[in-house]
């Protein structure tokens, strides 16, 4: 059995693809048209047929007289109203099985429903499900069904997280880090003290260490020291 009932990955999809057709539906809505709107990527197929299943376009794909009777009521209740009765033509056959409760019927009983009647798959048979259940809501049936908004790209560059966090970084070593003496350098200073005996002399020695020395360069280094200051 062919599958009957159309179906779509999100509610999103169709939610946004119906919001922009209320502004302006299309003559002919093919996958080149959903593109240019930014509508439905990589589901084009999935929304056309969405939309001829309610009939909304012909075998065409344009624009029918069923779409613009739904689609130009400017306000949301006889829009609604209107693509109620869309929505319970085209499934007629589960109002036939459900009555009235098919507008709120669960999950699990639509998908229990596709499954049997069109013979799909349970990933298929879910998307069928909620394909059913967007435009429910839509009509005003169901819950309203809250979409994210798609932001826009922003062409402006930003800095990418692992540069900022190296910008970051090198500010917090310029700020925090104190400049060290590559050469090892030695730096008397003379200190004279007035005492009871006299003049008295104090020398005091300044050493700057290399940072990334070893303990072979400090040693010759105080080895130095004692040569040529100490014992000289």
């Amino acid at each position: 059995m062919a599958i009957k009932h159309p179906y779509v990955p999100s509610a999103g999809i169709i939610m946004q693809t119906f919001l922009q057709f209320r502004k302006m539906f299309p003559a002919k809505v093919d996958a080149s048209t959903l593109q240019k709107l930014s509508l439905a990527p990589k589901n084009e197929a999935a929304v056309i047929n969405t939309l001829k299943f309610l009939g909304f376009l012909d075998d065409d794909c344009k624009k029918t007289s069923n779409a613009n009777e739904t689609f130009l009521k400017h306000n949301d209740d006889e829009f609604s109203v209107a693509l109620a009765e869309r929505v319970k033509a085209a499934y007629s056959e589960i109002f036939e099985n459900f009555g009235a409760a098919a507008w709120e019927a669960d999950r699990e009983t639509l998908i229990s429903f596709f499954r049997v009647h069109d013979e799909t798959s349970p990933i298929t048979a879910t998307r069928q499900a909620i394909t059913y259940e967007t435009l429910a809501s839509l009509s005003g049936h169901r819950e309203a069904i809250q979409v994210r908004a798609i932001k826009p790209k922003s062409n402006t560059k930003t800095a990418s997280p692992q540069s900022s966090k190296s910008k970051a970084q090198n500010q917090s070593k310029d700020t925090t880090e104190s400049p060290v003496s590559t050469a090892a350098s030695s730096r008397p200073t003379l200190d004279i003290q007035p005492s009871n005996s006299g003049l008295g002399l104090t020398v005091r020695i300044e050493i700057n260490l290399p940072a990334q020395g070893d303990q072979e360069t400090y040693d010759r280094i105080f080895q130095s020291i004692r040569k040529n200051l100490i014992n000289g």
